[in-house]
């Protein structure tokens, strides 16, 4: 059994293989892959607006970024970014773990400092709870268990990272997961 504790998309990605694909020689932004952490969410970015309204980062990924030298310009171009989108929907549907998401998945823990608020800008919009509650949602779907852990949440059954780990761990393979 693998086990993704959901901390970064990247790791989710990682749970959830078919998340990765081999990259077609046509992608928008050349040679380099998208970075899985920056297509979480299926109809991303118009998603991500709607339950973020100051939503601004995930367009680096496909070629939006006026200076690729100068990490500080990465979320300045959403704007391109969201009226690409229908252009960009094929490419954000392959490697979204979202749009990946299967029965055969692990369990999921996901853990937010601040809960969500649907629909109201966030103090860190990239890494808001709103977006946590929305791949919960996916994942419950498709019957995979997901814990969706932040300030305030209802019906916590793994309060820490570790208990979840510990809870999920293998029957007779201690050690199993952190390999």
């Amino acid at each position: 059994m693998n086990l993704a504790v959901g901390l970064l998309c990247p790791v989710l990605a990682g749970a959830m293989p078919g998340a990765f694909g081999a990259l077609a020689s046509g992608h928008p932004a050349g040679s380099r892959s998208p970075p899985l952490a920056s297509v979480p969410y299926g109809d991303h970015p118009r998603q991500m607006r709607a339950w973020t309204p100051n939503s601004r980062y995930g367009g680096h990924a496909f070629g939006f970024m006026p200076d690729p030298r100068d990490v500080t310009t990465r979320d300045t171009p959403f704007a391109p970014f969201l009226a690409a989108r229908e252009t960009l929907l094929p490419w954000i549907k392959r490697y979204s773990p979202f749009e990946h998401a299967n029965a055969s998945d692990p369990p999921i823990y996901l853990t937010y400092a601040t809960p969500p608020a649907p629909g109201q800008d966030a103090q860190e919009p990239t890494h808001t709870a709103n977006f946590g509650v929305l791949l919960r949602e996916r994942l419950q779907a498709v019957g995979v268990e997901c814990e969706l852990i932040y300030p305030g949440a209802p019906d916590v059954k793994h309060p820490q990272r570790q208990d979840f780990l510990i809870a999920k761990q293998p029957a007779g393979r201690p050690g199993a997961l952190l390999r």
